[in-house]
């Protein structure tokens, strides 16, 4: 079981930052408590087409417990529709890491700003495949910072 950290406040400062850009509204889609034991997360949802089918305003980003997949992909922690504005996190084996979980909200709200992904390491708006990846994350570097300023 990971240990919680309390948000950075680097970290926090950018999420809340992008979210407020946004006007997102973050949607919980099924509760973060964790699953009673001998249960499953639900079924694995395919984010683009779960996005495409979902009738959403501009700025959301929905919060779910699923594991999510994306085409060639098994796996993604979150997923981003910038054309129509809406964001998909899932929160599967992120209920005691709040760290981690805002990490993964901010990246996806960057996207909806147009934010690309970024290479370095300790970036927001880094592509990640690990959760542990996730706790390098700082908040925005300078280049991505500039960007978002444009």
């Amino acid at each position: 079981m990971a240990v919680a950290r309390p948000l950075s406040p680097e970290l926090a400062r950018d999420v809340c930052r992008l979210l407020v850009e946004l006007s997102a509204g973050l949607i919980e889609i099924e509760p973060l408590g964790a699953p009673a034991p001998g249960t499953a997360p639900g079924p694995v949802l395919r984010a683009p087409d779960y996005l495409r089918s979902a009738a959403l305003p501009l700025g959301t980003i929905l919060l779910v417990r699923n594991r999510l997949s994306a085409p060639l992909l098994a796996t993604v922690m979150g997923w981003s529709a910038p054309r129509t504005g809406v964001a998909l996190v899932s929160a599967s084996g992120l209920e005691d890491s709040p760290e981690r979980l805002a990490a993964l909200v901010g990246h996806e709200a960057a996207h909806l700003l147009g934010l690309r992904h970024c290479r370095s390491n300790h970036c927001l708006a880094r592509q990640v495949g690990r959760l542990e990846e996730l706790d390098q994350v700082r908040g925005f570097c300078c280049s991505c910072s500039a960007r978002l300023r444009r």
